[in-house]
């Protein structure tokens, strides 16, 4: 009986667990349909509208773009681990370890965990370019859809005594408790490399002269960057949101079945 009510508990928080999740993909898609996608020469117009009437730096407005990524002010990026050139990078370095602890029964166990030792990504402005023209895209967030150019494992030695780690122009001082106790370090880096279609929600803003899209100032939405389509990102909120709701559905029911039996149960007894 017992048994039954636990089973049943766990079922009905894994069915508020997917409605969250339904809720989520539910808001990104409602973010996706409140901004009309524009072309640059579109907004450059709406930029010197706001200008004419209220002076420079007036304009500030949710917007979606698409277009090719290119190089910004700073040229061509190079990335740390591959040396990709690129206009944007992130890398991510991870250490597994085994760590040894005491069960509640007092015995040694050993388990083998994971902790992130870096993580960094460049927010060099890049620039958006399409038919009609192209604007500075400044990249706070990370870009969904970035292309991996390195996911490896390298094994840790017992004899090793480096404490530093050096792959290309990228350089990591090593934790102190390493040696028999870290497996090895898990390398991955993702690149945005120059022509790849990107899409754009973010804040548009005229910043002393300068047009550019970034995070909005408000709060209210995150700033989007994507390889992939608004048609392609829609879809996939649609099946976040069909799933997860099946998933708390039938979760939800199964949860119900179980207590019932669980009263039952209790009432024969």
């Amino acid at each position: 009986m017992t048994a039954l009510f636990v089973i049943a508990a766990l079922l009905a928080v894994a069915s508020g667990y997917f409605l969250w999740q339904a809720r989520t993909h539910r808001g990104r898609k409602s973010q996706l349909l409140a901004v009309e996608t524009m072309s640059t020469g579109e907004l450059r117009t709406y930029v010197q509208a706001a200008a004419d009437a209220a002076g420079p730096g007036a304009f500030s407005q949710h917007v979606e773009l698409a277009g090719v990524a290119r190089p910004g002010d700073l040229g061509l990026l190079t990335s740390e681990l591959s040396g990709t050139e690129c206009v944007w990078h992130q890398h991510k370095v991870t250490r597994r370890y085994r760590e040894h602890y005491r069960d509640s029964e007092g015995r040694r166990r050993t388990r083998t965990k994971e902790e992130v030792v870096t993580r960094h990504r460049t927010q060099d402005p890049f620039v958006l370019r399409d038919d009609a023209g192209e604007v500075v895209v400044v990249p706070t967030t990370n870009v969904q859809g970035g292309r991996k150019v390195v996911s490896r494992f390298e094994e840790g030695r017992d004899d090793d005594d480096r404490t530093e780690l050096t792959i290309g122009s990228f350089k990591l001082a090593l934790p102190s408790s390493r040696g028999q106790d870290t497996i090895g370090y898990e390398y991955e880096e993702w690149v945005l490399v120059p022509d790849t279609r990107v899409f754009v929600q973010g804040e548009a803003r005229d910043d002393g002269g300068r047009l550019e899209v970034g995070k909005p100032r408000d709060g209210g939405q995150e700033l989007l960057i994507s390889t992939r389509s608004e048609a392609d990102l829609l879809d996939s909120a649609d099946q976040g949101i069909t799933q997860n709701t099946r998933f708390a559905i039938g979760a939800g029911v199964l949860a119900v079945v179980l207590a019932i039996a669980g009263v039952v149960v209790a009432l024969v007894r």
